[in-house]
Order: C-alpha cells, then structure tokens, then sequence
C-alpha cells in the first residue's frame, strides 16, 4: 500500500513517485466553455467505428438525438442519485418491434408502483419509441426506455422535481438464437423483495451482484430462491423447467416479475401439447430439489429467448445435454419473433408512409429548385407504395440543396433519409445521365456509379 506520508530518507525520484500516487500533484481540468467540452465529448466517440447507440430521446431535450456525444442525463436527476426510475425493453429484429405493446403496458403499470406519472400519454410514449427507432434507422438490437421522478435537486423527496423525466436509446446489437448450453449456480445474494421484484425498477445492484457471483465461480448466472425455499427466477431473466413427465413449469409470478418473453411461451408452449410432446404447460412453485431434478433447464428473456442450462452447482440437468424440448421451445418463440402475427410484431416505419403522394413530394422539394420528375416506387404485383421515391432534379446544385435541406429531416410524419440514388431498375427511363454531384460537394459512391436522381 502507497504511504502517503514518506520518509525524509526516502529518494527524491521515489518521493515524487509517491506524490503523485497519492495524488498531491493532480491537476483537475476547468473547461472554459461548453465549445471545449463538446470537443472532448466528441474526442471520446471519434475513436470508435461503430456507433452503438444510434439513437436517444429524451423529454429535457424535448427531441431525438443522433450524436452519441450528447446522448446524457442530468446528474441530479432522481433516478441517477436516488434510484427513482423504472424503464423496460423491446426487441427490434428484422425492423420489427417485438411485443412493445405488452412491454409498455407493463413499463406504466412499474412506473405507477414507483409513484411516477408519465409526462406523456401512452399513445405519445408509443409514437416516441416508433420514431426514434425508425430515426436509428437500426434493424436489430434493443430498445430501452425509462420514466425517472426527473430533475430538480439532491434531495431524497422527489416533491421538489418539476416533471418526470422520460428517456429512451436504441441499442445496436447482432443477437441470435441460443443453441449451446451455461452453468449456473445459487445466488447467496438477497433477491428483492416481492413489492420490488414484480415491478422493472432501475434498482439492479442485487442483480449486478448476482451476475458478478456467478462469473467470479466460472458460471453464466445464477438461481435466486425465495424466502420459502421455492424456485424465484435468474438476475434479469425468468427461468422455466421441464419435468421428466414432459410438463412445462415457471415459477408463479406473484413474488418476481412478469416476463413477457416467458408468458409469450406459456401461451405458445401448448401447440407442442398438441402435437403429443409436452403433457403439459403450466406455472406452479417449485422446490430446489425438485428443480434440479427435471430433465431439461433454461432461462427466458427478450434477447434470448431461451438460453438452455445443461449444468447447475456443477450437478448437470438431465444428462447434461441441450434438450430437444428446450430447442422447441426456442424454435416456437424464435419464429414468432421473426414471423408471428401483428399482435406481437410491428414494422418500424423506416421509409416514406404508404399514404404519401407524388404531389407531395413533389410541392415540398419544389422549394428546393425545377423537378424534371417525382416516381413513387410501387411493388408491380400489389401496386403498394414501397415506401421510397426517386426525385429528379434539372441542376444539380439544387438536387445538393434539397439533400442539404432534407436530409434527417421529418416529412409526413416520419423521419426520412435523402441521399444521392444509384442507377437500378426502379430509376427513371428516357432522362440523361448526369455527370454526379457539383465539385466540392461530392457523396462516397462505388467506382462508376452517376448521380441521376435523389431520394
């Protein structure tokens, strides 16, 4: 250990090693001005390739955000020092949402357990989530949002805040369906108790502490039981078994939280009913003993589905292999993620609404400078919009202009992308090849490709 008080014997290079070690030299930076921090900010993100948080909203700015650098909230916001928060998740797969509705319900029913009204209707809480991750322009990860009691002071009582504080982020993420088994092990840290388990409150050092146990013993995570010695759930997931009768059983929800994920699978496990290879599908208490005993294990979250779990407290379950019930399963909740009804999945307008018209495009880039001509792409069997349109421009400075313009910038209710097209087989026939984009304001294109028109 450093002594901070060295002796006068001590060498002059070791005394000024010493020093600076305890810190008697330090130097704190004052950033006169806000230009200088946003410097640093931007210093910290110019390094990394991949943004992975492509988009944030948030009810202070009153808008969507798109540089990582500001994506931040105020340090005496209640859910930062006090922990008065609660948020929830949906999955984005595909361009599609996954359960957001259920989710949502959910993330209101959290938010009125903690005592927070949301300063938005659900309806506009709904529309926000949409937009931001249509303006993300992200295919697949996550999207994460969270009520906090808001700003306004250091003080323990959030009677003092102005509004809630209502905050969300897309998370860029390449998951994919789990195929290979984890070890898990027993929690010795205290789950929370039923009032807080059941609600998504941002209070996770529990859970933190039980992931972190888990890893320090070689496992993926762990196995909380409640006070009664009964089977509870894993640190951010639930847990589901398969008895060696071939029933399917999750602990009752009554004293942890409701999954989506895993009601979705109590609701989807059936049809393997139907087809003779689960007896039955239910939720029940469940001793260790018990548990430990069934033939096939896993865990059930929104990005997993289903995780399987071949090993706990280095017994294995069943003979220590994934089971084919288990990949069932995945393999039933995996294709409603991918391909289920539009009760659990909706498609993220990333493109022009389907209710947009020539003539609008048309006025609205007319601001811009002459339009030789306006093509609304339509599919050639069902005539449908596909939600994208060329637009041709007699000057190409005024095409650049209308890039410059509106491009990221909100037309008919939705976020839209404007950018130099490329030659294909939806473009426009009978015009001539223009020679690319004036000097100076050049776009990165493939070798050969020319500027014709713009979307």
């Amino acid at each position: 250990m450093a002594n901070c008080n060295p002796s006068s014997d001590q060498k002059s290079d070791e005394r000024a090693t010493m020093e600076v070690e305890c810190g008697s030299d330090f130097k704190v930076h004052v950033f006169s001005s806000s230009e200088e921090l946003l410097e640093k900010l931007h210093e910290k993100w110019s390094s990394v390739e991949k943004k992975p948080y492509p988009a944030m909203y948030s009810s202070i700015y009153g808008g969507i955000i798109l540089d990582p650098a500001m994506m931040v909230i105020p340090i005496d916001d209640h859910m930062v020092h006090r922990g008065h928060g609660v948020f929830d998740t949906a999955i984005i797969l595909d361009g599609y949402l996954y359960e957001l509705d259920v989710h949502l319900d959910r993330f209101l029913r959290s938010a009125s357990k903690a005592r927070i009204s949301s300063p938005f209707p659900r309806s506009t809480l709904r529309s926000i989530l949409v937009q931001m991750t249509a303006a993300s322009q992200c295919k697949k990860g996550t999207l994460r949002y969270w009520l906090s009691a808001g700003p306004g002071n250091f003080l323990l009582s959030s009677s003092g805040c102005p509004t809630a504080a209502f905050y969300a982020v897309v998370i860029a993420d390449d998951f994919s369906q789990c195929k290979k088994g984890v070890k898990v092990i027993t929690s010795t840290i205290p789950m929370k108790s039923p009032e807080f388990a059941t609600m998504k409150n941002v209070n996770y050092l529990p859970n933190v502490l039980s992931i972190m146990e888990a890893e320090d013993k070689g496992a993926f995570a762990s196995i909380w039981i409640d006070e009664e010695g009964f089977i509870a759930e894993g640190p951010n997931v639930n847990v589901a078994f398969i008895t060696k009768d071939k029933e399917l059983i999750l602990p009752s929800f009554d004293k942890i939280l409701s999954g989506c994920t895993a009601k979705r699978l109590l609701g989807l496990a059936p049809k393997l009913v139907e087809q003779g290879r689960l007896k039955s599908v239910k939720t029940a208490n469940l001793t260790v003993e018990e548990a430990k005993g069934s033939a096939e294990m896993m865990y059930v979250g929104s990005t997993l589905p289903i995780l399987p779990i071949i090993m706990w407290d280095e017994q294995p379950i069943g003979d220590g292999k994934v089971g084919d019930l288990t990949m069932a399963l995945s393999d039933l909740l995996w294709h409603d993620m991918v391909a289920g009804p539009d009760t659990q999945r909706f498609q993220v307008p990333y493109n022009l609404p389907y209710s947009t018209k020539e003539s609008s495009l048309q006025k609205e880039f007319a601001n811009f400078g002459q339009i030789a001509e306006v093509k609304l792409v339509k599919d050639h069997l069902t005539k449908r919009p596909k939600g994208y349109a060329f637009i041709q421009y007699t000057s190409q400075d005024e095409a650049m202009l209308a890039i410059e313009n509106m491009d990221q910038q909100v037309f008919d209710g939705r976020l839209i992308c404007v950018e130099i097209a490329k030659p294909g087989k939806d473009m426009f026939r009978g015009y001539p090849k223009a020679s690319g984009p004036p000097m100076g304001k050049q776009h990165s294109q493939e070798t050969n490709d020319e500027a014709d028109c713009w979307y």
